[in-house]
């Protein structure tokens, strides 16, 4: 039997959540403010779905019906033993999000950064103990420095560790995991492809897809495939859906698709295939081989010789930095 939605309540808050994490990146007064406003939201949501799961009605029993407040839920769990971490700091979190909206409160950096980490500490653990799901897959992607260090070690970028990633997770069945690293890498590859052209990195992604198609040098359906896939991880995300065996190859074909598109057009400008840059060092070239000729690496490096006089087609351009192991 497959596991049942989740209800609005509890998807509600994950996307609330994210938000947060999108506007925390922006970085202007403005962002911090719906930074906070988000946040006390998704506090607030978390709450009232852990009373649903009790049984409780979320709304009063008495004219006008309202659904019950952040205290309210606060009772209710405190009185049947519910642990609430964190519950006198999330007290702040939801006083400073009622200031933003109802007297037009404009928290400073500092403050923003406090109440951010409390609500996603809060997040983090009552959302694990009491509905199984990690917070942290909604966070904004960063690219640890492991990752960082096994891309250079390889000759990759991260977006590109990301996609083999995803290809492994399918390959396993794990159909989540496929769908969200293959999301992950097509982030890592759009921040990268603007932060060439020194262009502004914004923390929402349809801000980057937006500039990026604005452009107009990115083919059209490489731009509609993009939002394709994350439509797809949003649903998976938001806890909407459970992807399927066909839902996550179609995650991993898309994000390959796309790859392709931006390689095709960093070989027209002389980029370097893996990054975008345009300090490129050589071309790789296709090679067709008859591998029954193949006795030896000597008999491979005299095929590849005798091709290098013929007409090939260029595969594309590559940096020092993602110099391909047959070329150092």
């Amino acid at each position: 039997m497959p596991d049942p939605a989740p209800s609005p309540l509890l998807s509600g808050a994950v996307e609330d959540f994210e938000h947060a994490a999108e506007h925390m990146n922006g970085g202007t007064p403005r962002d911090f403010k719906y930074t906070v406003i988000n946040l006390g939201q998704s506090i607030e949501l978390v709450l009232k779905e852990k009373v649903r799961t009790l049984g409780v009605s979320v709304f009063e029993r008495k004219p006008p019906y309202r659904s019950l407040g952040f205290y309210d839920c606060l009772k209710i769990l405190n009185d049947k033993g519910i642990a609430v971490p964190r519950q006198s700091d999330i007290e702040i979190v939801h006083e400073e999000r009622n200031w933003c909206i109802h007297m037009g409160g404009r928290p400073d950096v500092e403050k923003t950064n406090w109440l951010f980490s409390v609500a996603r500490s809060f997040m983090q653990d009552f959302c694990s103990h009491e509905f199984g799901i990690s917070i942290g897959r909604f966070l904004p992607p960063e690219v640890s420095s492991i990752t960082k260090m096994e891309a250079k070690r390889v000759h990759l970028s991260p977006a590109n560790i990301y996609f083999v990633d995803a290809v492994t997770a399918l390959d396993q069945k794990r159909y989540e995991d496929t769908v969200l690293n293959a999301s992950i890498s097509i982030e890592l590859l759009l921040r990268g492809y603007l932060e060439r052209r020194g262009k502004k990195i914004t923390p929402f992604f349809s801000s980057m897809v937006a500039e990026i198609e604005n452009e107009g040098k990115v083919p059209p359906v490489v731009i509609q495939k993009i939002k394709e896939l994350h439509s797809l991880r949003n649903e998976v995300a938001h806890l909407r859906v459970k992807p399927t065996s066909d839902e996550a190859k179609r995650a991993e074909a898309l994000a390959r698709f796309v790859f392709e598109g931006f390689e095709e057009v960093w070989k027209r400008e002389k980029r370097c295939v893996v990054c975008g840059s345009t300090e490129v060092v050589g071309a790789e070239w296709e090679v067709s081989v008859d591998t029954s000729q193949i006795g030896s690496v000597k008999d491979l490096e005299k095929i590849l010789l005798k091709s290098a006089s013929k007409r090939r087609k260029l595969s594309g351009y590559y940096c020092k930095e993602h110099e391909p192991y047959w070329a150092r």
